[in-house]
């Protein structure tokens, strides 16, 4: 539930974020996470707009040690905006993110907010 409520609202990340396109080695990972019955295990489905954005992130295929994975590095404090939540199954979630831009409205509210 409270994934659904946070429909609209922004996620953030105070470290480095690793991603990767391969969607079976971030399946992977959830199956993982959810060996632990008491963690739920959320798959994040990013969309990235390069020319939106203004967040640091770099695709480090042919630059990593595991050159399988197809990961995308994002810098830290990178923010995404919650699009959708699905439950897929028993403790598996799907989470659709779009990473902000430098002039979305949401984190300019939000930032103005703190500044006062």
């Amino acid at each position: 539930d409270k994934f659904k409520n946070s429909i609209g609202g922004l996620l953030s990340f105070n470290n480095f974020l690793s991603t990767s396109v391969n969607l079976n080695v971030s399946v992977q990972f959830a199956i993982r996470a959810a060996e632990n019955s008491k963690v739920n295990a959320v798959l994040c489905q990013m969309t990235i707009d390069p020319k939106k954005s203004s967040v640091p992130f770099a695709y480090l295929k042919e630059n990593s040690s595991y050159k399988y994975e197809n990961e995308i590095l994002f810098t830290m404090h990178t923010i995404l905006c919650m699009m959708d939540v699905q439950h897929i199954q028993d403790q598996y979630w799907l989470v659709n993110l779009n990473l902000t831009s430098g002039n979305d409205q949401t984190l300019k509210i939000l930032t103005d907010r703190f500044r006062k």
